[in-house]
């Protein structure tokens, strides 16, 4: 993907410091906050250790497989999102007409030089679903200088291309990968020598009462 005209190097740099804000992980934020919550209830010293790890199993069990869920919901509302975006940017409102100018701009244009030209003859005759075929086959082949050409006097497409860049730049966030709330919590430190019966446990511990705000699968 081309670098967006209308962004400098900080902003790049600051956009990669901003992970995908979905829904999904939202609610894995939320998740991880009545998992403490519920460790802390679990960790009530009136509780023998026999209840207390069964209710500690529970909670990581519990909370561990919505994660696994919401995983999922995220990475399914991203590229939804991506979608959205690329339509935007590469798509009109017309797609027939659109996929007819690409095949003869496809078949055409074999380099920047011939893109250039495709583009500035399409602008000289007001056509701009041609305009728009020149640019996504400029950008497929990476020849960011036609891009920016077409981007610079087309304000909209080029927000739609700026936000596409950061739309991609955070799905690359490391600190988000290794730390991120999507990620399953750390382990009990009470549970270290039952990590091969975690279900078994979690299984004996009990259902909380209905409506518990404890339980994440009732996080909304």
């Amino acid at each position: 993907m081309d670098a967006a005209p209308t962004l400098n190097r900080n902003h790049r740099s600051q956009l990669t410091d901003m992970p995908h804000m979905t829904q999904a992980r939202a609610t894995a934020v939320a998740a991880h906050a009545a998992f403490q919550q519920r460790c802390a209830a679990a960790r009530d010293g009136r509780l023998t250790e026999a209840h207390r790890i069964r209710k500690l199993a529970y909670a990581y069990v519990t909370t561990r497989d919505r994660l696994k869920t919401l995983a999922a919901e995220h990475t399914a509302q991203v590229s939804a999102e991506r979608q959205r975006l690329e339509q935007a940017l590469y798509g009109d409102s017309d797609p027939e007409g659109l996929r007819t100018a690409l095949d003869s701009a496809s078949a055409r244009i074999r380099n920047r030089e011939q893109a250039a030209a495709a583009l500035r003859r399409a602008e000289r005759v007001g056509d701009e679903v041609a305009a728009l075929a020149a640019f996504n086959v400029a950008a497929e082949h990476g020849w960011s200088d036609v891009s920016r050409s077409y981007l610079a006097k087309r304000p909209d497409a080029a927000a739609a291309h700026a936000a596409l860049v950061a739309h991609e730049q955070a799905g690359a966030d490391a600190n988000e990968k290794l730390f991120g709330p999507l990620r399953f919590p750390p382990l009990p430190v009470e549970l270290g020598k039952y990590r091969n019966a975690l279900e078994q446990l979690a299984s004996e511990a009990g259902e909380p009462p209905p409506g518990s705000p404890f339980l994440p699968s009732q996080i909304a």
